[in-house]
Order: structure tokens, then sequence, then C-alpha cells
């Protein structure tokens, strides 16, 4: 019905030679496509409906600023009902500024805006000074740590005794002339003694040995007891050295008897 109202056509959107869908286009230039010109039951085809000097699209804003429906303002020329025209409220639109939304009858061009409360103060509030004030003592606590730290490094530095009689020069030639020493007793001691054969190789022949030509029998559980066979005693025989041992002396007092004997 609107579209047979205002001459557009209800069964297609192409307008030949256009690009652009009859629903898109803005006949009037009022700023407001015909889809949204139907919205409100507005003239597509006049760009001030309601004829009262303001354009359709202001007039979308003045509803806004007057909290009253939009298709209110667009088809009539006082919306508000404030017994005065809209056009002339708002100077033809010009002056959307202040208008407020009063039904007094008189003109609200001088209304004035409500006001936006200054922020408050964070720091305002006890818990904020409160904690403010805790930040505070700590920085000092830790100042005076500081302060406490450097003084004690200074006064530790100051108890330190320093040896000026040691020469770091003559420390370190002293020992090196130990060192010295050291090599020349190791390299004496070395010359003395006869260097041990690395290679297997033997300077002389092996003696092989028999257990008869030990003179002295070995402890070891398998020859048995020491063989004395008076070898010591020139001109004694070995049974009179046994008897001698068999009456009860021993081998030292046979000994020195046999040397004072010799004397």
């Amino acid at each position: 019905a609107w579209e047979l109202e205002y001459g557009l056509n209800r069964t297609s959107s192409v307008i030949p030679g256009s690009s652009v869908p009859e629903q898109s286009h803005d006949f009037d230039g009022d700023g407001l496509d015909n889809l949204q010109e139907m919205g409100v039951g507005a003239d597509p085809n006049n760009a001030d409906t309601d004829g009262d000097c303001i354009r359709d699209f202001d007039e979308l804003t003045f509803a806004t600023l007057k909290q009253i429906p939009a298709s209110d303002a667009i088809l009539f020329a006082d919306a508000d009902n404030d017994s005065v025209a809209d056009g002339e409220q708002t100077d033809c639109g010009s002056n959307m500024v202040d208008i407020g939304n009063g039904t007094d009858g008189t003109n609200n061009d001088n209304t004035t805006a409500p006001t936006i409360p200054e922020a408050k103060d964070p720091l305002d509030s006890a818990a904020a000074r409160v904690l403010l004030g805790i930040v505070g003592v700590a920085m000092i606590a830790l100042v005076i740590a500081l302060v406490a730290v450097l003084l004690g490094g200074r006064e530790t530095a100051r108890g330190v005794v320093k040896d000026d009689s040691f020469d770091l020069a003559i420390a370190v030639a002293q020992e090196a002339a130990f060192g010295e020493e050291e090599n020349e007793s190791e390299n004496a001691t070395s010359d003395g003694v006869e260097s041990p054969v690395l290679d297997g190789s033997l300077t002389e022949e092996p003696k092989i040995l028999s257990s008869r030509d030990d003179a002295v029998g070995r402890h070891d559980g398998v020859h048995g007891a020491p063989l004395l066979d008076g070898f010591e005693f020139e001109g004694w025989t070995p049974q009179q050295v046994q008897d001698s041992l068999n009456q009860g002396w021993t081998v030292d007092q046979l000994r020195e008897h046999y040397n004072k004997g010799k004397q």
C-alpha cells in the first residue's frame, strides 16, 4: 500500500538503467533511502514530509532528543505537543542543542543540560590513605636498612689488619728457590739409586739354588726346625754342639764359650 501511495513498484526492485535497487534509492535527497522512509511512514518524494521546514533526516534527531516516536516527528509539525512548531523550536532543524523534552508549552531552547558529576579523588577514601601510609613506612624502612648495610661494610673494612711486612715479590722468590732446592735433592737421590731394569733383561745369569745350599732351614712348616750343623764352631763336632744344647745351653752361650776358648 505504501508503494502504491507514492508510486513505487511493489513487485520488482529493479530500476531500468540503474544497478541500485529501488529500496536503496533516495529520490527526495533528504538523507533517508526508500526503505527507511517506509519504516517511519515518510513521503519518499518529499524531503519534508510534515512541512515544518525540518528535513526528514533531522526529524529523526529531533525525535531522539525529545524521546518521541520517529514517525510522529516525521508526520506532525508539533510532534512534542508543546504548542510550538518543531521548526520554530529548532530554527528549522539548525539548532538541535539543549531543546529539552519538556511539554509545558514554552520554548525549551535555554534548558540547561544535565551536569556530569566530577570523579572523586581515589585518595580521599580511608583505605587508600592507610595503604599509602604503609607504603611510605616501608620505603623509609628500606632506606634505613640500605644505610645500615653500607655503614656496616665500612666498619668491617676498617677492622681488616694489613701486614705491611709481607712482600709478594719476596714470597714468590722464596717459593721458587725452595722448589729448586727440592729438585736438586731429588736429582741427587736418583743418582745414587740404581735404575731398575724395565726391559726385562738381566745383567748377569741367574744362579739356581737348591734347598741343600741353604745353611739355615726355613720355618715354613716344610723343612722343619733350623739345621744346627755346628759349622760356626770349628773344632767341635755337631754331636758335641747338640749334646750341649740338650743339656740346656743356648746357642749364644755356646758361642760365647767357644770364643773364650779360642782366646
